[in-house]
């Protein structure tokens, strides 16, 4: 087996794991203001195509809104860093927040 049928081998399986996983029966909110969500929820979870990228406009973080991290002085978490690679262009930290956001179970 070549190592790209490999990691194509992985990516279909990792994405079949990921999506017998999630639960379609419920959806945690009705509404959000701003940009909606992808249309694919495991669009986050297939292929090498997620890049970091700056963007010139500060947002909050996706994950740290989640989780409600903020800075010392309360206030959110804001980031110049988007994944390029999604459909919804989500603002993450680069480091931890960025891998965490798209591992299936960690987000």
């Amino acid at each position: 087996m070549s190592l790209e049928d490999f990691k194509y081998n992985l990516i279909e399986q990792l994405s079949d794991l990921a999506a017998a996983t999630i639960d379609t029966g419920e959806t945690r909110h009705t509404s959000y203001a701003g940009r909606p969500r992808s249309q694919n929820p495991l669009e986050r979870f297939d292929g090498n195509r997620h890049l970091i990228k700056w963007h010139k406009n500060v947002l909050n973080c996706v994950v740290c809104d989640v989780y409600g991290v903020r800075t010392e002085n309360g206030k959110e978490k804001r980031t110049h860093f988007i994944c390029a690679g999604c459909s919804n262009k989500p603002y993450l930290h680069p480091n931890e927040f960025f891998w965490k956001y798209h591992t299936p179970g960690q987000f």
